[in-house]
């Protein structure tokens, strides 16, 4: 099993079979969008912005535009939780993490507010890791689908850190918003790819208004 069955883990309550969760939280890594609403959900919920509405994430290939709510940030933190957060840790290579300020640096014009999001919605965040080993700039333009423009740097830098780990028996979690993406890194590279609309959705057909309160809550850092 690969590509993550979403549906049936949020129709059952947030439950999947503990293998599989086992091998999910050996770590999961981050995609651009994910990343953005984690940190400037948390940011907006906090502070009553939104933050999180001026993101647009453009997919790989296609270019299609991608908007978000406010209710993300729920959305994405409640199945986090459901895969234990305190346990599970989230990573975020150089690449991910540059494509973040980028988006932030575009939409926070206030130097105060841009630096109390960096240093009070992320760096309290133990959960998230950084990622840096084997990213050298040959490793990146070796690849193919870099260099036949099927994915961008970021993406690129998730799949190499994530071979990396998984020839360690380590993280081969991948939590993208890009359905590019995501079939490569599923059909291509056989890694656990959680898909975001798919927990989108799933979301709200289970009804966001169900999601037990616990999951809802930012684990303490």
């Amino acid at each position: 099993m690969t590509w993550f069955n979403t549906n049936e883990h949020i129709l059952n309550g947030y439950i999947s079979p503990e293998q599989t969760c086992n091998i999910i939280r050996r770590g999961i890594f981050l995609d651009v969008a994910p990343l953005y609403i984690l940190i400037c959900g948390h940011y907006d919920k906090e502070n009553n912005t939104k933050l999180i509405e001026k993101f647009n994430a453009k997919s790989s290939g296609e270019c299609k535009d991608k908007k978000y709510k406010l209710y993300d940030h729920k959305i994405l933190l409640a199945f986090l939780n459901s895969l234990d957060l305190k346990r599970v840790k989230l990573l975020v290579t150089p690449h991910i993490f540059t494509e973040f300020i980028k988006h932030l640096w575009e939409n926070v014009d206030n130097p105060k507010q841009f630096r109390d999001i960096l240093i009070k919605s992320f760096k309290p965040k133990k959960y998230i890791s950084d990622i840096s080993q084997g990213l050298c700039y040959n490793s990146i333009i070796d690849n193919q689908d870099f260099l036949d423009k099927k994915l961008e740097i970021g993406d690129i830098s998730i799949l190499i850190s994530a071979l990396e780990k998984k020839d360690e028996k380590g993280a081969i979690t991948i939590l993208t918003d890009d359905e590019t993406f995501a079939n490569i890194s599923d059909k291509k590279h056989d890694f656990i790819t959680l898909y975001y609309p798919e927990i989108r959705s799933s979301t709200f057909q289970f009804k966001i208004e169900n999601i037990p309160k616990n999951f809802l809550k930012e684990p303490e850092s």
